[in-house]
């Protein structure tokens, strides 16, 4: 049920991502990637959101699975953001692509952070702020990342 839930949620993530990203490049003619920028911004935020939230709205794996595995890996984009990356720094726009790079290694996990503080508002909880990712052998069946060994367990 568990790899169904991470299947279902990686379409919805990809149409979603898909989605936004017609939707940007529609509003401005940039080089600067902002769509991929903007979804996994906004990906990181949702998963620190579900982080907080789904442990104490679902006792469910296989749902957690779905939305954070399934749907914030299928929004989101490592790849998009290396190849950007490459195609920015190759074209001689090296200050770009830095620029780039230093956005989404700074915003990505402040939008992590900003995600785990609404989840914690919404639940009344502080963080469930991750103290390790448990290697695969260690998590119980059907959990994937992001790890549950928080720092108020």
């Amino acid at each position: 049920m568990t790899g169904v839930a991470i299947a279902l949620g990686g379409i919805a993530g990809a149409f979603a991502r898909y989605g936004a990203g017609m939707m940007a490049s529609g509003w401005h003619a940039s080089p600067f990637p902002w769509g991929t920028l903007g979804v996994n911004v906004a990906g990181s935020l949702v998963l620190g959101t579900l982080m907080q939230v789904l442990p104490s709205a679902t006792g469910s794996p296989a749902v957690r699975a779905g939305l954070t595995v399934g749907f914030c890996g299928g929004f989101t984009t490592f790849s998009t953001f290396a190849y950007e990356t490459i195609v920015l720094a190759r074209g001689g726009d090296l200050p770009l692509a830095g620029a780039y790079v230093t956005a989404s290694l700074l915003l990505g996990p402040s939008a992590v952070m900003a995600g785990l503080a609404i989840g914690g508002a919404w639940t009344g909880r502080r963080s469930r702020l991750p103290t390790r990712i448990a290697p695969v052998a260690e998590r119980p069946a059907g959990e994937g990342p992001p790890s549950q060994q928080s720092d108020d367990e």
